[in-house]
């Protein structure tokens, strides 16, 4: 069980990020989805703090492991 921990779940398909967040959120964390890498570091940059991300590899515009190393190097502290 969890203590509440914020969660992102950036995955462009909205069917499994959907599953990931009902399912992560029924063990007591709070989720927040995304569907791609630059909405998801636009939201980093705009302040918003999180304890872990799942990322999808492969998405559109902005893949998953781009989006690490994007939040890596440029991040608040992540």
């Amino acid at each position: 069980m969890s203590n509440g921990e914020k969660i992102l779940i950036v995955d462009d398909e909205e069917p499994i990020r959907r599953l990931l967040i009902e399912t992560l959120e029924d063990l007591g964390y709070r989720c927040e989805g995304m569907g791609d890498g630059l909405e998801c570091i636009k939201k980093i940059h705009e302040g918003s703090d999180y304890d872990i991300a799942l990322l999808d590899i492969r998405m559109p515009k902005l893949n998953g492991i781009e989006t690490l190393k994007y939040i890596k190097t440029y991040g608040k502290g992540y």
